[in-house]
């Protein structure tokens, strides 16, 4: 039984179809709604003058941002958030162990997944580090 749905939120896909999606999934379910927003960690190299820590921040910032967005779109809903900073698969299996959610939600784009899952790259590696059904929202 689906009691946890964690909504992945990724600044590379429409965030609000792939929400909308799990929480109308979590609804018919009567699941609790997780969101998970990775701030990426920023590497050790200074790039136009903007320092690694200023980048984590603002990073942190986009994150925070997007997410009381997407509750300010749904103010009857109630979620469970989570905004780490990292490698957003290492961050996304760590809150998978933590918080126990029984099916994963992320969005991705319609043209570039069957090559990008046949790649070594984001994708695969989270849907190989997890123990969870994984849905994968076509969006585009």
């Amino acid at each position: 039984m689906i009691k946890k749905i964690l909504i992945v939120i990724d600044d590379l896909a429409p965030d609000i179809y792939v929400v909308d999606r799990g929480i109308k999934l979590a609804e018919q379910l009567g699941a609790r709604i997780g969101l998970i927003d990775v701030a990426r960690l920023s590497l050790g190299y200074i790039e136009a003058g903007i320092y690694p820590e200023d980048l984590e921040e603002i990073n942190r910032q986009r994150a925070e941002k997007t997410v009381e967005k997407i509750k300010e779109q749904y103010p009857d809903m109630e979620f469970v958030d989570f905004e780490p900073v990292g490698d957003p698969v290492e961050e996304i299996k760590d809150i998978v162990a933590e918080w126990r959610p029984d099916m994963l939600v992320v969005g991705h784009h319609k043209h570039a997944f069957l090559q990008r899952m046949s790649e070594n790259i984001k994708e695969r590696r989270l849907v190989n580090r997890i123990n969870i059904p994984v849905l994968v929202i076509p969006c585009d």
